[in-house]
């Protein structure tokens, strides 16, 4: 069973609801899992310093 839900299983009516709140959490997982990872892979990018804050909010005293 996906989240997409092309399956040949039918759940009983009182386990429906169980099975579209895993469906959620697996996609709140995923996107979170995702989230992170290019946060770290931001991190650790041999990017210079300025080309990394580019899209960041600057303080105004740090604008020229």
């Amino acid at each position: 069973m996906t989240t997409y839900g092309h399956s040949n299983l039918d759940l009983e009516a009182r386990w429906q609801m169980m099975g579209a709140l895993e469906a959620l959490n697996g996609m709140l997982l995923f996107d979170l899992t995702t989230a992170f990872l290019f946060a770290i892979i931001q991190l650790v990018s041999p990017l210079p310093r300025n080309e990394r804050s580019r899209g960041r909010r600057m303080h105004p005293k740090d604008v020229a």
